[in-house]
Formats: C-alpha cells, sequence, structure tokens
C-alpha cells in the first residue's frame, strides 16, 4: 500500500470521492498535490484573499516525507519557494481551530490492520497513541507560523523540545495512550461514543478510497498470488480533532512504529494493537 499511502496519491483518491459524493468524503482539509494543481492551488488563494473574512493559512508536506521533515505553514502562494514547487508536496488548510487539551494541540495516532482488499476487510484497533505539541496552541498568525512546537504534533519534532515531558503515566506527558485521552474526555463530559463513530466512519471511508489502487498496486508485483491469505497490512491513521470534534484526516503511515519510548508500556502497546480492535 506504499503508493496510496503517500500524501499526494491518498489526497487525489479522497478528493474524487469528494467530488463523486461531497456530502461523504468531506474528512480531508481541503488539498493540492504540487507542482500538479499549483495554478488551482494559487485561484483559489487569491480569490479567498479577496473575499474572505479572515486569514487562511496553509501547510505545505511533502509527497513522501515523515517526522515532520521539510512541513511548514504559510500564508500566500508567493511564500512557496520555487525549490518546494520543484518537488511532489500536498497544500491544504491549516486547521486553525483544533480540539486542545490543557492549552495543548495534539492528533491521535490510530492503528489500522487491512486483512483482505477483495473483498474489503480491516480491523481497526481501539488503542492507539496521542501526540501532543509541547508549546501552547495559539491561532496561526505571522509572528508565530515558524513555531513548530506549538503547530506541529510530530513526536519525532517535539522529543528534542526542552518542554517536552515523558512520563510513565500513560495519561500523562507529551505522549499518552488514546484511551487515556478518550477517557479525560469523557471525564469533561463530551460523548466519546459519537466521536468513535465518527472516526471510524474517517477510517473506513479512507479505505474505501485507496482500495481499488491498493489492489492494482498488488496484482503488479511479482510475487503477488491472487489466492494467498497469509498476507495483510498495518497502517497509521493520524487523525485530528477540531474543537467541534469533527475528525481530519492529516496522513496514512503505511510503516507505522508502535513504539512510545516508554519501556512501562512498549509492550503493552504492541499487545494491544493486536488484542483490541474492531471489525
Amino acid at each position: 500500500m506504499k503508493y496510496a499511502c503517500r500524501k499526494g496519491p491518498m489526497c487525489q483518491l479522497v478528493n474524487l470521492m469528494h467530488e463523486l459524493f461531497p456530502g461523504h468524503f468531506s474528512f480531508l482539509p481541503l488539498s493540492w498535490p504540487i507542482p500538479g494543481q499549483y495554478a488551482a492551488f494559487c485561484h483559489y488563494a487569491f480569490t479567498q484573499k479577496d473575499t474572505a473574512k479572515k486569514t487562511q493559512y496553509y501547510i505545505l508536506k511533502p509527497d513522501e516525507g515523515s517526522q515532520g521533515d521539510g512541513i511548514y505553514l504559510f500564508k500566500c502562494p508567493m511564500d512557496l519557494t520555487q525549490g518546494t514547487l520543484s518537488k511532489n508536496s500536498v497544500v491544504q488548510h491549516y486547521i486553525h481551530n483544533p480540539l486542545l487539551i490543557d492549552g495543548f494541540k495534539f492528533d491521535l495516532r490510530l492503528y489500522v490492520l487491512v486483512a483482505k482488499l477483495d473483498p474489503l476487510k480491516a480491523y481497526l484497533c481501539y488503542e492507539g497513541l496521542a501526540r501532543f505539541c509541547t508549546e501552547k496552541y495559539e491561532k496561526p498568525a505571522m509572528k508565530n507560523l515558524g513555531k513548530a512546537y506549538m503547530h506541529l504534533t510530530n513526536y519525532s519534532l517535539n522529543k528534542y523540545s526542552s518542554d517536552f515531558i515523558r512520563s510513565e503515566q500513560e495519561s500523562e506527558g507529551s505522549k499518552r495512550t488514546l484511551s487515556s485521552v478518550m477517557t479525560k474526555l469523557k471525564t469533561l463530559g463530551h460523548d466519546t461514543e459519537k466521536i468513535w463513530s465518527s472516526i471510524k466512519d474517517v477510517v473506513f471511508k479512507t479505505l474505501i478510497c485507496i482500495a481499488p489502487l491498493t489492489k492494482v498496486e498488488q496484482l503488479s508485483m511479482d510475487n503477488f498470488k491472487e489466492k494467498s491469505s497469509n498476507h495483510f497490512h498495518l497502517l497509521g491513521f493520524d487523525i485530528l480533532l477540531d474543537e467541534n470534534f469533527n475528525p481530519f484526516l492529516l496522513e496514512i503511515n503505511g510503516f507505522p512504529s508502535m513504539r512510545t519510548d516508554y519501556e512501562v508500556y512498549d509492550s503493552l502497546m504492541n499487545k494491544t494493537v493486536i488484542q483490541k480492535s474492531s471489525r
């Protein structure tokens, strides 16, 4: 599933389904793979600038980037460098109103096991990770666009922050278990069952988008056997909740890590991902 999990192809597939079924596939922030759709992005951005009441900010992500490399926020298409435009990337609406816990932005890493593509069969694990920023969130403005520890939830970036908190308690620190975050939201009076339902909807609709291309990708492999039943894919879905608890798909990781870097519950995470799955 390597190709379909790249940011550019994944965005194109979800965007296509959004055009066909706009009421059902609106969980991806507005996205433009570049350089292919750079002109379309410019047209949109300059039109928004003339008509929108609020300033819209954008985020650029390299197509095959990982661990936060090459990601940055910007305001205007003219802010993109020529070097950026020569490489495959994705430009997206920056979600300016994320759900916060204790003033910090965070995202959720979900683990999905794809057992079969035809017919599609997949399992969503009820345990995962929550990755927190290490600087309290402020809405994007020119003065803070470069503050990676405020805007980017990538653990590989934030672990170098002097404010990164390592805790052996799964409900504390800058990297926590998904279940502990859901428990906290529930204690605050939020409907976590509804949140889970909307997250599952995003996951399985995304799988519907990428499954056909992935099937073609598998069939093109020299060693692929049509009737083989002993292969599977483990994917990492990165989900961001906004302040209204709407889930947005940030990206899919085709080779997700299940390490927490905390020995106390590293083994627990790996066992749980195998055991706590929902078909």
